[in-house]
């Protein structure tokens, strides 16, 4: 097996880091059109629950399978979406998170660990209830976790918006899909102002399709209440979603905790716990995941290992997860038609690895597309004292999609790309492109 990658095609340039903010020119998204054409969503305000959902993202187009790009409007949006083995095409946006008027909630007590006889019920008046337990994070706000159903009505609602393309039919249409899940929680954030409830959505990466034509899709939970006893852990936990009536309900079907291992891992506890999950189906009938578990403790350091995990049973259980890398956020999951299983992730750096083990365990080492070292030296204005940010010089976060059955595009972000406006000689934030060929 031979690994070919491409020179990098411009998408979209932006400010330089220097002139903009975090969030801004990053996280870009490859989605397929009902037209056959590519589409890139990238996000260009802050990475704020505020900010995202607000239709205000920069999409670009290609409609020669990744070469050249050209910008277009936002209503590509609805004509994108996974195509269903039922012929429909469902898109799951980013939503707002809700602000709730801070004098509405109680103040929390200390971090509380409630008894199964002490639980926490729905106010029959309809006003806020104690959250289960309260922490605070690294931004010292407080993180009030909710059990759903003890919330008023208007917030206790388990769905996702999602828009539906039915099969043979043109327009978007709006649809409440109903979510399945026990003992789900929520959280409420409270900084200098009112609370704002954390939006609770699907995770695009892991959208997949078992043998049976089920529909697949992962999310994370943050601080959150056990679904299968109730109880609390602080750490994030990965969700795994089941349909099977074409996406119209999704049920819990697979549950990762995180569970420290010093032994293995000696900064096991300095880590917030599983969140971004990529998924996929293996030729063996196993299913396989890549776990992010970077830090957001203060103290911590800025990046951890990426685990692996595989399931023989359909979910149901995985096997203890493994360090699948040094580092990795939004990992990637991709089987090519060639037989070819490919990952991406990154920060810091960017790495792409590939396999050709039917049961997704033996992978090829990592190809660095790029470096993990600092890169700060690339700004217009070098720091003498680089923060994380400039050292890394990108968001690092990367989307993969098939374009061929041996070929895949690669979408990231460099902070530091020269202008290929020839209208300055500063180095942009800049969305970029490249062919994987597998040969």
């Amino acid at each position: 097996m031979k690994i070919k990658i491409s020179k990098e095609s411009v998408v979209y340039q932006g400010p330089a880091y220097e002139d903009s903010h975090w969030g801004e020119v990053q996280f870009p998204e490859i989605v397929r059109c009902a037209d056959g054409a590519l589409a890139i969503k990238t996000h260009v305000a802050d990475d704020s629950w505020k900010e995202f959902g607000k239709n205000q993202d920069v999409w670009c187009i290609s409609r020669d399978n990744g070469e050249s790009w050209e910008r277009t409007d936002n209503s590509v949006v609805f004509q994108t979406g996974y195509l269903l083995p039922s012929g429909d095409r469902l898109y799951f946006p980013l939503v707002t998170g809700v602000t709730c008027k801070r004098s509405d909630v109680k103040e929390a007590r200390i971090v509380t660990q409630k008894l199964p006889s002490d639980r926490v019920t729905k106010e029959e008046d309809g006003s806020w209830p104690y959250p289960v337990f309260m922490y605070r994070d690294i931004f010292l706000n407080a993180n009030h976790i909710y059990d759903l159903e003890t919330l008023p009505d208007e917030y206790a609602k388990k769905e996702w918006l999602a828009y539906r393309i039915a099969k043979g039919e043109t327009e978007a249409v709006p649809e409440k899909v109903k979510i399945i899940h026990p003992h789900m929680s929520v959280r409420g954030v409270i900084g200098n102002g009112d609370m704002v409830m954390a939006p609770f959505s699907p995770y695009g990466r892991g959208f997949r399709f078992d043998k049976e034509g089920n529909i697949w899709l992962t999310s994370y939970t943050g601080a959150h209440l056990n679904p299968y006893n109730g109880g609390v852990d602080v750490c994030s936990a990965s969700l795994l979603y089941k349909s099977t009536d074409n996406g119209h309900t999704f049920e819990l079907a697979g549950y990762i905790p995180y569970i420290p291992n010093t032994t293995k891992h000696p900064n096991a506890y300095m880590c917030d716990g599983f969140s971004e999950t990529a998924l996929e189906f293996m030729d063996d009938g196993s299913m396989i995941v890549l776990l992010r578990a970077t830090s957001v403790f203060l103290g911590a350091p800025e990046w951890n290992s990426m685990y692996y995990a595989r399931s023989t049973d359909g979910g149901k259980t995985f096997s203890e997860p493994q360090e699948f890398d040094k580092c990795g956020v939004l990992p990637n999951l991709l089987k090519l038609d060639c037989g070819v299983t490919l990952a991406a992730y990154g920060r810091p750096g960017i790495y792409v690895r590939a396999t050709t083990d039917p049961r997704g365990v033996d992978w090829e080492d990592p190809i660095e597309l790029m470096t993990g070292e600092d890169r700060s030296s690339l700004m217009n204005n070098p720091p003498k004292r680089p923060n994380f940010h400039q050292w890394a010089g990108s968001c690092c976060n990367v989307d993969l999609k098939p374009i061929g059955p041996n070929q895949a595009i690669l979408a990231y972000s460099d902070f530091y790309y020269p202008d290929q406006s020839g209208k300055t000689n500063k180095k942009l934030k800049t969305i970029l492109t490249r062919i994987i060929t597998v040969e």
